[in-house]
């Protein structure tokens, strides 16, 4: 690093004012590095409530999901149990029934198979953003420690 270059003030109040705010070179230098400091730091702590609140939401999905998977399991159940005694008087009443029967099945399992689908891409897409979130607080931490550590 060049000498220190501050100019000599016969002033001694210029000099206090210079030695007490650093502005050597050096000082200069060091100002700019806790300030890096702090922003990397600011940064770190802005990631990581980013990432709580993520997890926050994501655990809220994940009970809406549950709770709403359980109402389609149970409209499952409750499609294979309707059975409407009446309607099957006659070959053509039951066939009728029948196919009226494995509609209501068909619609309740796929109602049921896009709810799980949708949890499944919603655990996904929370796996990849924390992933993201996660790197790039690496990535800040790294540089904290490169800029922190004091070598002399």
């Amino acid at each position: 690093m060049a000498e220190n270059k501050t100019p000599k003030s016969s002033y001694s109040i210029v000099r206090a004012v210079v030695s007490f705010f650093n502005l050597g070179e050096e000082g200069k230098v060091e100002n700019f590095f806790t300030k890096q400091r702090k922003v990397l730091e600011r940064e770190v702590a802005s990631i990581q409530k980013r990432i709580d609140n993520y997890k926050f939401v994501h655990s809220q999905t994940m009970e809406d999901f549950t709770d709403r998977i359980e109402d389609a399991e149970a409209e499952v159940e409750n499609a294979y149990l309707a059975i409407d005694v009446e309607r099957l008087g006659s070959n053509e009443q039951s066939s009728a029934f029948a196919e009226d029967y494995w509609r209501k099945i068909t619609v309740a399992e796929g109602n049921l198979d896009s709810l799980e689908e949708a949890r499944d891409l919603a655990v996904e897409a929370h796996k990849e953003t924390l992933k993201g979130e996660n790197e790039q607080m690496g990535e800040r931490k790294r540089r904290l420690v490169r800029i922190s550590s004091k070598k002399d």
